[in-house]
């Protein structure tokens, strides 16, 4: 995208719908729907139940952060597996393993 490209995208009238909120309203709502006792997923569901209760579902970027040796790897392998075999696309990306110890 050139600076020009730039310049037209935030020329144009583009309409917004609704109003910004403040991030505690989406908290709020958040909270409403763990307590609510209903399983709502909002990304992506994983067999380990413990996660998609704490998470409703994983959705986005997903960062791991441990000590070596605690099993990050291989849990982020396993769910990188497991979605992707659910249909759901995934990528892994390590800066720590080197690249044969990944497969």
């Amino acid at each position: 995208m050139t600076e020009k490209d730039f310049d037209t995208l935030l020329e144009q009238d583009i309409e917004i719908e609704g109003k910004p909120r403040p991030a505690g309203e989406y908290l709020e709502e958040y909270y409403q729907t763990l307590g609510d006792g209903e399983t709502k997923f909002l990304g992506i569901e994983t067999d380990f139940d413990r996660l998609n209760k704490a998470t409703l579902g994983l959705d986005g970027l997903i960062v791991l952060g441990g000590l070596a040796g605690q099993g990050k790897t291989s849990f982020a392998l396993q769910l990188a597996f497991e979605v992707s075999d659910k249909g759901t696309p995934a990528i892994f990306y390590s800066l720590e393993m080197p690249r044969r110890a990944n497969i």
